[in-house]
């Protein structure tokens, strides 16, 4: 290879979770239905002053707020259990039903280490493994 294909490679290699990221989190937001199977009313983001929350599933009905953070990265189990714990300090500046609601959270990511070990700890956890099987029961 001569340097230029060098260099692009090395660019692409490079920038191409950070393109992913944001396509990622798109491609959750619309199929989130159908990945999680959670009932909700209402969908969205979350932003105040530096802090976001990257999908909220609300189900008014119920009184249940669900809060997710999207990675477009293998996750280790440290790493996944302290983007939760942030996860749930974030949440509590979220103004929506706060005496009265029901809160779960959750983590998407293209892989998450030990995934069963946090899904038994009450957290909603879903990687790549979980499209491809969701996918599968459609067909």
């Amino acid at each position: 290879m001569n340097e230029n294909m060098i260099q692009l490679y090395q660019k692409i290699k490079t920038e191409y979770p950070t393109y992913m990221g944001p396509i990622f989190e798109e491609a959750t937001r619309k199929n989130i239905r159908h990945l999680t199977h959670l009932d909700f009313t209402k969908i969205g983001q979350w932003w105040h002053k530096d802090q976001e929350i990257d999908l909220i599933l609300i189900n008014e009905n119920t009184k249940e707020i669900t809060f997710f953070e999207i990675k477009w990265k293998n996750l280790r189990y440290k790493q996944s259990h302290t983007i939760l714990k942030e996860l749930q300090g974030k949440a509590k500046s979220v103004q929506w039903q706060n005496k009265k609601r029901t809160e779960r959270y959750g983590l998407i990511a293209k892989t998450i280490e030990e995934k069963n070990d946090l899904q038994q700890q009450g957290y909603l956890i879903y990687d790549l493994s979980d499209w491809q099987n969701s996918k599968e029961k459609l067909e």
